[in-house]
């Protein structure tokens, strides 16, 4: 975002994306724009996504875990997984947190 008065970036988000157009990184400055090397570059979140592979082709796409900067953690989706025959139905059923 951009101060209108003074044409200056006051905080910024960039992105990252993978081979899917999924954000795979994201950094954030909250003051000023992103630094994204050197010896201060802003934080670092990635995302870690499950393509579902069969037979070596990705079936689907989804967020399976988010890694935060400074420290490691890491939140972890489970899913859970139900077919009727027919159809499969996946849904976030717990979140779990690593560190």
């Amino acid at each position: 975002m951009a101060d209108p008065n003074a044409d200056v970036a006051v905080n910024e988000v960039a992105f990252e994306f993978d081979g899917w157009g999924n954000v795979s990184a994201s950094r954030q400055a909250h003051a000023g724009t992103v630094v994204t090397d050197g010896q201060n570059p802003s934080p670092r979140v990635q995302y870690g996504y499950a393509d579902g592979a069969s037979g070596g082709a990705g079936r689907f796409v989804r967020l399976d875990s988010v890694i935060f900067p400074g420290g490691g953690r890491t939140i972890r989706y489970i899913v859970f997984r139900k077919s009727n025959g027919r159809t499969i139905t996946r849904m976030v059923m717990a979140v779990s947190r690593h560190e």
